[in-house]
């Protein structure tokens, strides 16, 4: 028999509206698997359905107002939102809320713990979510209304508060052994988010990769995938219970293990499901046409691919694992199999040249009828976690004017380009 609801989880605005959150979802599983019951509140979806056209549309780049002005707009235009909340915990008798946090939604969820800490001294308030070291854990202070932080998996130090076994505010990451599991989506309804019959998956935690300006490894120990049948029963459970017809997989690396990836598309070929799925995958030289062939009669229907840069020099700089050469013969393979997929650039990374950089439009040039779309062109950011080696003459506002002379050239060279993500992670 379950206890008492223990903790409710919080999904603060602004933060994507199109799919229903899955960090929550899993720990909420998880917990449930202990006897601990757990609601899952997003806040986040229900002022987005509040807020009018032109704020929606650039919903996940910026409200229009600065972070305070913007909770405190919420706070006084939709006070039956925050008083839903006050409700629910006072009537579950909910001790513990935990908040998924994100760079888009910090502040609001600052804002918001202290909120609630106004109301109920004794609430415990956890933080936690992928992108938490945006905060700079080493020198930010956290306030007396957050009682833990958690960084990386947030399974098992859930579980150590509830069970009232943690004392250190900063929890250390702590790897979940068995990731064989997935959410059932109970207390959500799913259809107000704006990607129909749409569902999250994760096939694997973790990346293979060591980019090194990447802060993924801070946020998993090691690679793990779970196995084919249980991501296949994932999809087909919500294939049955909620009509869900498209997939977005949120691995770092959706092709790190090939026999698990080939199982699965085996699974759902045989199955018969007709489903439509989305991932990000890294360039390798071993995955041949014919896997390429079998992903697209899955279902695959677009493809994120890192690449960053076209010049070799920057590719070993930040330790890809490849070289412009084999994404060249990599795309051209995903472009023979029918298969649509986008990649991103990384402006002016630390150390590269002008050199490098007509590298990398002379390689954008040379397989723009394979490259289908830039995904994303943004700024080298200094993430916590990272090993790049920063010149001490560098000069950010470079990499802006190379931003701008990237846009010039695919406009001048007709490559279709995502014009809300550029330069969107400042």
């Amino acid at each position: 028999m379950k206890e008492k609801v223990k903790i409710t989880f919080l999904v603060c605005p602004p933060f994507w509206e199109k799919l229903p959150p899955l960090g929550p979802a899993l720990l909420s599983e998880f917990l449930s698997s202990y006897g601990f019951e757990s609601i899952i509140h997003d806040l986040n979806i229900r002022l987005f359905h509040k807020m009018p056209l032109i704020l929606q549309k650039k919903w996940t780049i910026s409200p229009g107002l600065t972070e305070k002005e913007f909770f405190q707009e919420c706070l006084e235009k939709f006070p039956e939102l925050f008083t839903e909340i006050l409700d629910l915990i006072q009537d579950k008798e909910i001790k513990w809320i935990g908040f998924t946090v994100y760079k888009s939604n910090r502040c609001f969820s600052l804002l918001l713990a202290e909120y609630l800490k106004s109301h109920f001294f004794d609430l415990g308030i956890v933080f936690g979510g992928p992108e938490i070291f945006t905060m700079k854990l080493e020198d930010f202070q956290f306030p007396d209304s957050i009682d833990y932080v958690v960084a990386g998996e947030g399974e098992k130090a859930l579980l150590s508060i509830l069970r009232g076994e943690r004392r250190n505010k900063f929890l250390e990451l702590i790897q979940l052994d068995d990731i064989n599991f997935f959410p059932h989506y109970e207390n959500l309804d799913l259809s107000f988010y704006t990607r129909k019959n749409g569902i999250p998956v994760l096939m694997s935690r973790g990346c293979l990769r060591r980019c090194h300006f990447c802060s993924e490894k801070l946020l998993f120990k090691g690679f793990r995938v779970r196995s084919p049948r249980n991501v296949f029963e994932e999809i087909e459970t919500h294939y049955r219970d909620h009509h869900s017809r498209w997939f977005t997989f949120y691995d770092s690396l959706f092709n790190g293990d090939l026999r698990v990836l080939e199982e699965w598309l085996d699974l759902i070929l045989k199955s018969g499901l007709k489903i439509s799925w989305d991932a990000q995958i890294a360039v390798r030289r071993d995955m041949n046409l014919a896997l390429f062939q079998k992903m697209k009669e899955s279902g695959c229907v677009n493809l994120f691919v890192g690449l960053e840069s076209g010049s070799d020099r920057v590719l070993k700089m930040m330790n890809k694992g490849f070289t412009a050469g084999m994404a060249a013969a990599f795309f051209e393979k995903l472009a023979r199999a029918g298969l649509q997929f986008e990649v991103s650039l990384i402006a002016h990374y630390p150390g590269e040249t002008e050199e490098d950089f007509q590298a990398t439009l002379s390689f954008l040039k040379s397989n723009k009828t394979s490259i289908k779309k830039i995904a994303q062109v943004s700024l080298f950011r200094n993430y916590p976690g990272n090993s790049v080696e920063i010149p001490e003459d560098y000069d950010e506002s470079l990499g802006k004017e190379k931003i701008d002379r990237l846009v010039d050239f695919f406009e001048k060279n007709e490559l279709p380009y995502t014009k809300s993500f550029i330069n969107n992670l400042l």
